[in-house]
């Protein structure tokens, strides 16, 4: 019997053991969501890497508040909502998942701490990039160089987090695209009526799929540069954006979208000037179901996102009538748009096995896009040269600035960024809580002179 004992008090102490490390091992990395006094630390001990300075996760009794008082408008403020919402929008809305597949991808790590110290202009004042991390609201930024991570930080989010796009989503579209018009399926000469007949029905039928790309289009239904798009009901774009689920609902959401379209009119020649509109953005990935046969998010999922061995299943929303909200609601991993970025640069086989982007569609966006004297005529390109302080050659196939050099950059709402240079095999990106725009930065690391193009 005293063996017995023995044996039953000696595997009693054996589990408790157990028990306490594993209890203080969870103990540590909860401590890691906890806002850590505003200290920056470039290393993390983690498997996964937690928030620098703000752990932007919220207890089941915030996440319920949040739920509780969230409107539509939220997605566009900057607010305590917000920081929740941008990292769980799937919860707010309908989703389709776009598949991941394969192996992961590994990218090499190759540490440039002086990116840091890297400055530029913002309406915060003339500072470092670290200096910008602690004073704005941005949640992550990666820069990658030949293919190889030499800048990563999170100061507001983890890396595994899913954050929404903003109008970053608009490039998948333009890049669904030109994988069909490289596949001889689509003209972008083409006017959009020839595979979209629906649209036949109003003079959108007429617009050419170029002009579409390019936001020329000259067409009703535009985003910011009507003054009454965001407030009045009755407006064209904002009954699109109500159908689409980006908007206050109103009547418009059990309209057709096709109905909604057809309702715009012609206000202008296309090619005078770019005016920004997502309304471009869904028409052509209305098309890209069309010519496909497939669902955007499959296409998506088909075509690039099980080809670039990304970490993470991302995500796309949907309108409540099915539609996806392609030019908004893409959501990722941040290390995830970064492989996206890199099919942009000689460094894709780092990320694929074949090369998805081709030539042909890269000359497209560096060449082929709007009229450089488009640039300033509307709401969007007078607001990216102030916050650039340059200004681009052009804008092009959903691709917001072309620069005289051939890099290119696409911004989103509240400071998501990706920056391409092909020259420098440089991809930039990042995710954002802020109205202060970070494009400036991305565009100054590329300027550094850490970089040297070919």
């Amino acid at each position: 019997m005293s063996k017995i004992c023995i044996l039953i008090i000696t595997l009693t102490i054996i589990a408790a053991c157990g028990y306490a490390q594993t209890s203080n091992k969870s103990s540590r990395n909860g401590s890691a969501f906890k806002k850590q006094n505003g200290t920056l630390t470039n290393t993390m001990t983690f498997t996964t890497k937690q928030p620098e300075i703000e752990g932007w996760t919220f207890s089941p009794r915030e996440a319920l508040q949040v739920h509780s008082t969230y409107t539509i408008k939220d997605l566009y403020a900057v607010n305590n909502n917000t920081k929740y919402i941008y990292l769980h929008l799937s919860e707010f809305m309908p989703a389709t998942t776009v598949l991941r597949k394969g192996a992961i991808s590994k990218l090499a790590m190759s540490p440039m701490p002086q990116i840091a110290k890297i400055r530029a202009k913002t309406d915060l004042g003339e500072l470092s990039l670290d200096v910008y991390i602690q004073k704005s609201g941005l949640q992550g930024i990666i820069v990658l160089h030949h293919g190889k991570i030499v800048y990563e930080r999170y100061p507001r989010m983890r890396d595994v987090d899913k954050h929404v796009y903003f109008s970053l989503s608009k490039t998948l579209v333009a890049t669904a695209v030109a994988l069909l018009e490289d596949e001889g399926k689509i003209n972008s000469q083409d006017e959009i009526g020839k595979y979209i007949p629906e649209l036949n029905k109003s003079e959108w039928g007429n617009v050419k799929i170029l002009d579409i790309l390019n936001m020329t289009t000259g067409m009703t239904g535009l985003q910011f540069d009507d003054p009454m798009a965001q407030t009045d009901s009755n407006d064209a774009y904002f009954r699109f954006a109500s159908n689409i689920g980006t908007a206050v609902k109103t009547a418009s959401v059990k309209s057709n979208i096709w109905d909604i379209l057809n309702k715009m009119k012609k206000q202008k020649e296309p090619g005078i000037a770019f005016e920004y509109s997502s309304v471009n953005t869904v028409i052509l990935s209305l098309m890209v179901e069309r010519v496909s046969g497939t669902r955007f998010s499959e296409f998506i999922s088909d075509r690039i996102w099980g080809k670039i061995g990304a970490e993470a299943d991302g995500y796309i929303g949907l309108s409540e009538q099915g539609i996806a909200s392609t030019a908004a609601t893409m959501n990722s991993t941040l290390r995830d748009l970064a492989r996206y970025g890199l099919l942009f640069t000689p460094s894709w086989n780092v990320v694929s096995k074949e090369k998805i982007i081709s030539e042909a569609y890269l000359h497209k966006i560096q060449k082929g896009g709007a009229r450089h004297s488009a640039y300033d005529k509307g709401v969007m390109g007078q607001q990216i040269i102030s916050e650039l302080g340059e200004i681009p050659d052009h804008n092009s196939w959903q691709w917001d600035g072309i620069m005289q050099d051939g890099d290119f950059f696409k911004s989103g709402t509240n400071g998501q960024g990706l920056y391409i240079s092909t020259s420098s095999d440089l991809v930039i990106a990042c995710f954002s809580h802020s109205n202060h725009a970070s494009k400036a930065y991305l565009r100054a690391i590329a300027k550094s002179g850490l970089f040297n193009k070919n």
